[in-house]
């Protein structure tokens, strides 16, 4: 397939918007800082466009390696101070790279993490705090066992609200799925309980004892996208290693048929994907008890199997 074939106007207002390939022209070229790059032009309205129109990379005055090693580097446990005195950039403009980053891994996460075969799942929760001790929250997280794949995360107050919440949001990427409660006498995670510590290896914000924490609960929300993102699409995993071959989660879960680069991620364009909501019911053993005089709390811990129909 030709580049032009995946190119779409962006144009607000414009009829031909959104619609890939069609009365998209070559429209000669620019300079950019890594060389010269194609333009094209829609025949409609006259707009023009290029391959990074309505990606992460529209707009930056950098390359796109220098983009993808910052994102790199974050995913990989290092803090943004030390990312700034690594890459030269100021804090200011990383934070702008990495939302835009996190922005299109979670738009990205929505689109792929859907649709794939449950075997069995392992839930288990971390806890992080924003802004301050004071301010604690708690990040659930979803585990696909047979494929080691990240299925869903939530961050929030840790209750049986949230913990249902997130179950059900990975029950909307399912289809046909019948639920039994083989496993809901005898708790197991240790599957999900090595997924923690990549996550907790992974981001600087949630390792123990670290200086780092986020300021807000968006920066954390997406800076999370964007850790799940490269555990599930980038990153290979040790237990997935067939022969020469190791694969990562998506791959070993059908997403994807090869390993993924943050091109592929960031360059997705504006893909939108609408979920329809389906409400679950799990059978969960709860422990109650009393924290700091809140009320009773949900331990979210749950290992659930899924037969087929």
């Amino acid at each position: 397939m030709n580049v032009i074939d995946g190119m779409a106007c962006a144009t607000p207002g414009c009829d031909n918007r959104g619609r890939p390939g069609l009365n998209i022209v070559g429209y000669g070229s620019f300079a950019t800082k890594a060389g010269r790059r194609r333009r094209y032009r829609c025949t409609v309205c006259k707009g023009t466009l290029s391959t990074n129109t309505g990606t992460a990379y529209s707009g930056l005055r950098c390359t796109r390696r220098e983009f993808n090693q910052v994102v790199s580097l974050r995913v990989e446990g290092v803090s943004i101070a030390a990312t700034a005195r690594v890459t030269g950039r100021s804090r200011n403009t990383l934070a702008r790279w990495l939302e835009r980053a996190s922005t299109a891994a979670e738009r990205f996460n929505r689109w792929r993490l859907r649709d794939f075969d449950v075997l069995e799942l392992q839930a288990d929760e971390l806890c992080t705090f924003v802004d301050d001790k004071s301010r604690t929250r708690w990040l659930f997280a979803v585990l696909e066992v047979s494929s080691r794949l990240w299925a869903g995360s939530l961050l929030g107050r840790r209750s049986a609200r949230n913990t249902k919440i997130v179950i059900n949001d990975v029950a909307t990427r399912l289809q046909d799925a019948l639920w039994a409660s083989e496993d809901s006498e005898t708790l197991n995670t240790s599957f999900v309980e090595r997924l923690n510590l990549t996550i907790r290896q992974g981001s600087a914000y949630l390792r123990r004892r670290s200086p780092c924490h986020a300021r807000g609960e968006a920066q954390l929300r997406g800076h999370i996208a964007l850790v799940q993102c490269y555990y599930n699409f980038l990153r290979p995993h040790r237990a997935l290693r067939f022969g020469d071959e190791t694969r990562t989660p998506a791959m070993q879960a059908g997403l994807v048929s090869t390993q993924l680069t943050w091109c592929d991620i960031f360059a997705a364009g504006g893909s939108t994907v609408v979920l329809v909501a389906v409400v679950v019911d799990v059978s969960m053993t709860v422990w109650r008890g009393k924290s700091h005089g809140a009320a009773l709390l949900t331990r979210g811990l749950w290992s659930v199997r899924q037969r087929a129909a």
